[in-house]
């Protein structure tokens, strides 16, 4: 990845800079019902925590693909 000086990628070492502002991840609730179904509505309030945080200009919200692997580590 080639990254302008000022881009707020540059960084010096591996992976991109983290972002000038706060940063936050929704991580996946767990579905403590035990009905399967219901992981369809857990996953639907994830995403939209993550839309309204999303749209506050000055927070960072970092890619549901990002925390999504925690669920499936926990649930095996």
């Amino acid at each position: 990845m080639v990254t302008a000086a000022g881009s707020p990628f540059a960084q010096a070492g591996s992976g991109p800079a983290l972002p000038d502002k706060p940063s936050v991840g929704v991580l996946p609730f767990a579905n403590m019902s035990g009905d399967p179904e219901q992981e369809y509505f857990a996953d639907g309030m994830v995403e939209e925590i993550i839309t309204a945080l999303s749209r506050i200009r000055w927070l960072f919200v970092i890619a549901r693909t990002r925390p999504s692997p925690i669920r499936t580590r926990r649930s095996t």
